[in-house]
């Protein structure tokens, strides 16, 4: 028996497609700020990848994981499509590209970013996944996802009904996302080749990925249809922090 895949279709029946990747240890009720306004112009496929949210099974390196999300869009009949990815689904619509880059119209990477983790980064993920082996999942989310979060923002009420929101991944879904962040190549050269338009969201005060790290990509000019954003006082976890102001960038982008 297939794993159970689970994904949410809003919007259009018919027309152009907007795909939704959210990030690690999340699922993909973080883009519900977003679907009711972008819905009025697409058809928009919203899936937990697998491991995460109600989606089960696991995958640990994305370009796997891009081949499954092909699969199941070819058995969708869907030919061409817009992605916007939020940090892990930034680096996972970067590997779909790389496998099909003339089926991908747009690209908006919010909180994200081509480039491979920095070995520091990858030692910090090894050791989260032997935190996870050691002591289990909850402790780890407990530390997690606050720290996504603008220090002012941790404690508050928002933050902890984000945390317990997202209490429902799996152990092996987990894992499986660390490894495929700790391995993933760098994909610099993919998006420069990318000739769709290219929106990149950067927090200010993003601790995940820095915005110095974000602003790289347009430095390099890695795209030639590249444009950014920076959003004043906010982290990487926008879409809690700032919905209405994301409404505003897509609105103009999509």
């Amino acid at each position: 028996m297939k794993p159970k895949f689970f994904y949410r279709q809003e919007g259009l029946s018919h027309g152009p497609v907007l795909l939704y990747l959210h990030g690690f240890c999340e699922d993909h009720s973080i883009f519900n700020p977003f679907w009711p306004q972008l819905g009025q112009s697409y058809r928009q496929l919203l899936p937990d990848l697998p491991g995460f949210g109600q989606s089960e099974g696991a995958i640990d390196d994305l370009g796997q994981m891009a081949d499954f999300l092909w699969t199941w869009l070819d058995e969708l009949n869907i030919q061409e499509l817009s992605i916007l990815g939020h940090s892990m689904g930034g680096y996972l619509a970067l590997a779909m590209i790389e496998k099909r880059p003339k089926a991908v119209r747009q690209l908006c990477l919010l909180h994200s970013h081509p480039f491979a983790d920095p070995t520091a980064k990858q030692a910090k993920r090894k050791k989260s996944a032997a935190f996870i082996e050691k002591y289990g999942l909850d402790p780890y989310l407990k530390q997690l996802i606050p720290q996504l979060f603008p220090p002012q923002l941790r404690q508050t009420t928002a933050v902890q009904n984000f945390l317990k929101q997202q209490a429902g991944h799996s152990q092996e879904g987990v894992l499986a996302g660390l490894k495929a962040m700790w391995s993933r190549p760098d994909r610099s050269t993919i998006l420069a080749n990318f000739q769709g338009p290219t929106l990149a969201i950067i927090g200010e005060l993003d601790e995940v990925v820095p915005p110095a790290f974000s602003q790289a990509q347009s430095t390099q000019q890695l795209s030639p249809n590249w444009q950014s954003k920076t959003l004043k006082n906010i982290g990487h976890m926008g879409f809690l922090e700032a919905p209405n102001q994301l409404n505003e960038i897509f609105k103009l982008f999509f």
